[in-house]
């Protein structure tokens, strides 16, 4: 804790001091350190909640799924609101670490149609996002296999490798 303090008060007259000698700022401010502690103690809080090992961290970076004895998963199941069509960032997110962990080989994208009434809605929302999920994979270098799967629970599409 004290080791953040310190560093945000650095930081604090740090900015202060190029503000005045830039020209940006005509007096010299005192930092309100009760605000600066208070953001320390914060910092602090905050990064021993997530902490993680050093390995899951490089994990991440390359955009790897930690999974134990090197194994990674077979298949990605991607969930969708009834009408949306767009990738949310924690799907495009998913699928970066998915494919990151795949050689570039072809990759099976199953579509389940949408949980609409009218039946030819439903399968244009799922060949849409079929295709927003092919475009994204072969962006990083997979070519894909699209099919509508109606056996698939509405809303959902599969990635899977191509057999």
């Amino acid at each position: 804790m004290m080791s953040a303090l310190i560093r945000a008060i650095r930081f604090a007259a740090l900015t202060s001091t190029v503000a005045l000698v830039s020209g940006c700022a005509t007096t010299l401010q005192t930092p309100d350190l009760n605000l600066i502690t208070r953001q320390a103690a914060d910092a602090e809080q905050s990064s021993q909640a997530g902490a993680i090992s050093i390995s899951e961290m490089l994990s991440r970076a390359r955009g790897q799924s930690a999974q134990p004895n090197g194994q990674t998963e077979k298949t990605l199941e991607l969930r969708f609101t009834s009408r949306s069509l767009e990738l949310t960032a924690s799907q495009q997110d998913a699928l970066n670490r998915y494919a990151n962990t795949r050689p570039s080989q072809t990759l099976q994208v199953d579509c389940a149609p949408s949980a609409t009434s009218d039946p030819v809605t439903a399968a244009s929302v799922a060949v849409s996002r079929c295709i927003k999920v092919s475009r994204f994979l072969e962006k990083r270098t997979h070519t894909t296999a699209i099919s509508l799967q109606p056996t698939l629970e509405p809303d959902q599409i599969r990635v899977s490798e191509s057999e």
